[in-house]
């Protein structure tokens, strides 16, 4: 055989037999990420909903899909300074009691009460996330600033499983925080609209 032809015919067996074996190994890291992947499914009370439309017939969140302030587990409380909305994640779980490792994602608005918002200053204002555990102990696990004015939309994850189930019992959305003017007089405050919705993701045991 011609050397010219040998040399050619080497560079087209090696070429193919490289892009053969990073096919191979291309398949087999696919095959492990797509199995070792945990199948997370959007679930209500033990109920697979990902077909159930978004909203219902009149336009609102569908309650069948999310759950809203209308659910029990969520407990809403506000007082002078601090409004805040607390999850009973162990009435989470025992409505969920066929799935595992949780998603919840929290989607809401804050808003202040002050229509014009142009000379004031705003002070202390912001969304803190806390767990309490059984104890009643409060940890804070997230701050979120309030640096949208007038309106912020929210959107929150939260991740629970077996490893957290003691040591978490509720989570807690706190919002704080007084509008001034530049003389410190106040002049309106923070709220949370009641528009909350949140969906859960959850794993099939």
């Amino acid at each position: 055989m011609d050397k010219t032809k040998l040399k050619d015919s080497l560079g087209l067996i090696l070429g193919t037999s490289i892009g053969t074996v990073l096919l191979i190994v291309g398949i087999v890291i696919f095959c492990v990420y797509f199995f070792t992947t945990p199948n997370y499914l959007l679930i209500k009370n033990n109920q697979i909903v990902i077909d159930l439309d978004n909203k219902s017939e009149n336009g609102d969140i569908n309650k069948d899909k999310y759950y809203t302030f209308d659910d029990s587990l969520l407990t809403f409380e506000e007082s002078e300074n601090i409004i805040s909305f607390s999850i009973d994640v162990d009435k989470l779980y025992s409505l969920n009691s066929n799935f595992k490792d949780f998603k919840l994602d929290f989607n809401f608005e804050l808003n202040a009460s002050s229509d014009n918002l142009e000379n004031v200053v705003l002070l202390d204002v912001g969304l803190e996330v806390k767990t309490i555990n059984s104890n009643n102990e409060e940890t804070s696990i997230s701050k979120i600033a309030y640096n949208s004015y007038s309106s912020k939309t929210i959107n929150y994850s939260y991740t629970f499983n077996e490893d957290t189930k003691e040591s978490v019992k509720e989570l807690k959305f706190e919002t704080y925080g007084n509008i001034k003017d530049v003389e410190g007089n106040s002049v309106g405050s923070i709220y949370i609209r009641n528009n909350l919705y949140m969906s859960l993701l959850g794993i099939k045991i």
